[in-house]
């Protein structure tokens, strides 16, 4: 990455540590995976710290949430919502699993799989950067 190319930092919220493994290392250099949650509660409460600590500096504050395919409409919803709840908390872009158009056949492969979703996840996040939506934040949610 040159001088002027700023890593953007991301949370990642999934069930699986040997997928979000996968996803972290996958979107590098990029993007940089700075918070990993498992559990609803915990990524209520990290990411509303996260949007609203004023102690974290520009280039460090999150630029977006991405949820694996674990967590529902529901739960990210529940999530976004107490996060957003305190008046200084920053927008950012939040980034969901879509439906499988059709089912997977046979075991599911963790790794193969984690690259499957990075590289979908990769390309909303380029796309979203490129139009500026992960500097200025808009707190919609985009799926991948």
């Amino acid at each position: 990455m040159s001088a002027t190319t700023r890593t953007v930092p991301v949370i990642l919220c999934g069930k699986t540590a040997k997928i979000a493994d996968g996803v972290r290392a996958a979107l590098r250099p990029q993007y940089e995976v700075v918070q990993v949650f498992t559990d609803q509660q915990d990524a209520q409460t990290g990411i509303q710290k996260a949007l609203t600590d004023d102690s974290i500096s520009l280039a460090e504050r999150i630029r977006a949430v991405i949820f694996g395919g674990a967590f529902n409409d529901d739960n990210i919803q529940s999530i976004k919502s107490f996060a957003t709840s305190q008046q200084n908390a920053r927008k950012i872009a939040w980034l969901q699993h879509a439906p499988l158009e059709k089912p997977r056949e046979g075991p599911l492969d963790k790794e193969k799989y984690g690259q499957e979703v990075s590289a979908r996840i990769k390309s909303v996040l380029d796309e979203l950067k490129n139009k500026g939506k992960l500097e200025e934040g808009d707190d919609e949610v985009y799926q991948y």
